[in-house]
């Protein structure tokens, strides 16, 4: 029985999605804006363009710096994860 609960377990891990950036984790100098250049530190190396296409569409400011509420915009709407590094 314990054996059974431990595979059912094992399981629901495996069929979870990967768990996405936080901004915090995306914003590696730690500065509260998200560079172009770390945002394409999420992306895969074959998806450099689209991440950059994202970026310049999400970036409602145009100051080239994305803020907390621009990710979370791209995050929920505008994010695609097969290009995604995790």
């Amino acid at each position: 029985m314990r054996a059974l609960a431990i595979l059912c377990l094992l399981a629901l891990v495996a069929c979870a999605p990967a768990k996405k950036p936080s901004f915090d984790a995306a914003d590696a100098n730690k500065d509260g804006k998200i560079s172009l250049q770390e945002f394409k530190n999420l992306f895969k190396s074959s998806a450099q363009d689209k991440a950059e296409e994202q970026f310049n569409r999400y970036d409602a400011n145009r100051d080239g710096l994305f803020d907390g509420s621009e990710y979370d915009l791209w995050n929920q709407v505008g994010s695609d994860d097969s290009l995604r590094q995790w």
